[in-house]
């Protein structure tokens, strides 16, 4: 069972279990198989963990106050355990860059990232930092309603109506006013056709202009931003996806080809430049790291704490004793297979 996995069963099986096996009422029990079905949303401990630490907020609600009268735990009850219990990805959150440009993904992992889970909240979030917008993330359909939003040029230009209250487009809402009142802000871009389809990531888009139209309407002119640091962090999310594919592929050969390609690789990678510099590192040099490791840290002799969700093998991360910034190599003699713990402390121990 994989983390998030354990993390849902414990949150299911200390609160919500509980709950609706007890005598609640049928508007309250209503509400917590609603918030049973949220967490089968979450991917990631860490945002799981902030997901529960907003109820502390609402210790006045209707539903806390019944399921404390008959002796039941809260969310706010277990949540200090459970960040103890799952301490060690409590800081798994997701990233802008886990967006990969070009796929798709569900509402509820949009809404999870700007930790607004509500499916009514809107299309236009803010996302802040020491109280300063860092980024907004937007989620265009460009199908049905009043105000429909469409591409002047799918994936470039597009235009996309204010958010508005009640045919309001106040310019003073928190979202507007973050785009017009911040220069060079990034506009994370998910957009769908229909309302039924998955939101398709375009990437980072900046302001371009603000139309007025007579009907009292407000859009954005919103264009790709190709130079924005945070696109180009995004770009090196795709370079890192491509890389998992190419070693799944690399760990798929038989031995001795393997050990082969991994001896030939280059000893010096490619670079390329993101924000900073980041290394293309050799995927047959990874998998064969891997493989020679076959499950065990190198460095603690442990096994791996964990199975890969995607197939099932064991959890190593490849580790170069001397650091390709620091001019080291790409090859078998300098890397090693570490379990997470051990990866971390080579660098910060």
């Amino acid at each position: 069972m994989q983390p998030i996995e354990q993390a849902i069963h414990f949150v299911r099986s200390q609160v919500i279990e509980p709950a609706l096996a007890s005598t609640l009422q049928a508007n309250i029990k209503q509400k917590i198989s609603y918030a049973s079905r949220q967490l089968s949303n979450f991917k990631r401990v860490g945002d799981l963990s902030v997901y529960l630490s907003r109820f502390d907020q609402v210790k006045s609600s209707d539903t806390h106050r019944q399921m404390k009268t008959i002796g039941l735990k809260t969310f706010e009850d277990i949540r200090q355990s459970f960040n103890d219990r799952f301490e060690l990805w409590g800081g798994d959150s997701t990233r802008p860059s886990d967006f990969v440009i070009g796929e798709q993904y569900p509402g509820s992992d949009i809404l999870i990232f700007v930790r607004a889970y509500d499916p009514r909240s809107g299309g236009m979030f803010v996302v802040e930092a020491d109280g300063a917008p860092k980024l907004v993330v937007i989620k265009a359909t460009m199908s049905g309603g009043k105000y429909a939003n469409s591409w002047f040029e799918r994936g470039e230009r597009l235009k996309y109506f204010l958010k508005d209250i009640n045919g309001k487009f106040g310019e003073h809402f928190a979202a507007n006013k973050a785009i017009l009142d911040t220069p060079g802000l990034p506009i994370l871009t998910f957009a769908r056709d229909e309302s039924t389809d998955r939101f398709t990531f375009y990437g980072a888009f900046r302001y371009q202009a603000i139309h007025r139209e007579v009907d009292g309407s407000k859009w954005f002119e919103l264009v790709r931003d190709m130079d924005n640091s945070l696109s180009n962090a995004m770009r090196a999310s795709v370079a890192d996806q491509l890389l998992k594919r190419q070693v799944q592929e690399a760990l798929a050969l038989p031995h001795r080809e393997l050990e082969a390609r991994a001896n030939n690789a280059p000893p010096l990678p490619r670079k390329f430049v993101t924000q900073v510099t980041a290394f293309q590192r050799d995927p047959f040099v990874i998998a064969a790291a891997l493989r020679r490791a076959n499950g065990t840290c190198d460095m603690c002799k442990a096994p791996a704490p964990f199975l890969r969700s995607s197939d099932g093998s064991p959890y190593l991360e490849v580790h170069h004793i001397r650091r390709l910034a620091d001019d080291g190599q790409d090859t078998l003699e300098n890397v090693q297979a570490l379990c997470p713990n051990c990866h971390r402390a080579s660098h910060h121990g």
